[in-house]
């Protein structure tokens, strides 16, 4: 008899960083190494696309200043989008003016996280109660 849906393990979370910068890229997985989640990355706006219809996210980080298409652009299509706007957005920036919160407001953002990002056990308890 095949297993039945009820017999598979629960699918793990998956989360998708994209940054440009590979040091960023290294310590957001570090920061996230200790959560059960499945991990992919991309290096550019296109490439978060692409990896977003690959690998289906949960979750995105997304780095606002990135070549090809900025995070904004990025954001802005995948909110518009009936089939990948439920992912959550989080927005990872050093950016701090007024301007640049609400440009990525209205791409859809759902939270933002600032650079440095700075790793908290609070933070990491509470990602890791969602599961």
């Amino acid at each position: 008899m095949p297993p039945t849906s009820a017999d598979a393990p629960p699918r793990r979370s998956r989360v998708l960083i994209a940054d440009d910068n590979e040091p960023n890229r290294e310590l957001l997985e570090v920061y996230l190494a200790d959560i059960d989640c499945e991990i992919a990355t991309a290096v550019d706006g296109r490439d978060t696309l692409e990896k977003v219809a690959q690998f289906h996210p949960d979750v995105i980080l997304l780095d606002v200043m990135m070549p090809k298409l900025s995070g904004f652009e990025v954001c802005q299509r995948l909110k518009s989008d009936p089939a990948t706007s439920p992912i959550m957005v989080l927005m990872v920036t050093a950016l701090g003016e007024l301007g640049d919160i609400e440009r990525a407001v209205e791409s859809g953002t759902d939270d933002f996280l600032s650079k440095p990002v700075n790793r908290s056990e609070e933070h990491t308890s509470e990602l890791q109660s969602r599961q």
